[in-house]
């Protein structure tokens, strides 16, 4: 039996699978929603965003936001009620399905969480450099990614603030640079 997913607002049985980059979605030909299983929203996300690969939202750190927000769509995977939250701290509202961990994003929302994370990653790196270091520092003995992905996050994190402090401080950055090395 050939098994088909439901869009959770045209109701149609026909999801089409497109690619971004190496990630495989499910996509609504009608209402041009997409339908993420488990850790592809973020794989698509670092995608998109490459300089924020390391900005990573964890959704489901926190199921108690679960509770009395459901949105009146179902799982297209598993059929499930499918929950309403805000992407991190945005004011993108997308659907999750505490279940299978999928999640339902409507048309335009994709494109609102890549402009959210540009925006929160560049202003995350630049005030909260410390914390963001530890945390990534953490993450390669932790997760969620594999060991080389962790690393080249701390490392990407590091030549990014490299780059905003050198642009913010053109005449400390020129100082710094031309510093003997011992």
């Amino acid at each position: 039996m050939l098994f088909t997913m439901k869009c959770p607002v045209s109701k149609i049985d026909d999801l089409q699978s497109i690619h971004i980059g190496n990630v495989s979605i499910d996509s609504c030909p009608e209402c041009k929603g997409f339908w993420f299983d488990n850790d592809e929203l973020r794989k698509a996300k670092d995608i998109k965003v490459g300089d924020a690969n390391w900005f990573d939202i964890d959704l489901w750190k926190d199921e108690s936001k679960f509770s009395g927000a459901k949105s009146g769509k179902n799982c297209p995977k598993c059929e499930n009620v499918l929950y309403k939250i805000n992407y991190a701290n945005s004011n993108v509202e997308i659907d999750v399905c505490k279940s299978c961990k999928g999640i339902w994003l409507d048309r335009g929302e994709f494109e609102k969480i890549l402009k959210y994370v540009k925006d929160k990653s560049t202003g995350e790196i630049l005030n909260n450099y410390k914390k963001n270091l530890i945390e990534e520092s953490k993450e390669i003995f932790t997760g969620p990614e594999n060991f080389k992905s962790e690393v080249a996050d701390l490392l990407m994190l590091v030549d990014f603030f490299k780059y905003k402090f050198m642009t913010l401080h053109k005449k400390l950055g020129t100082v710094l640079i031309n510093l003997p090395i011992i």
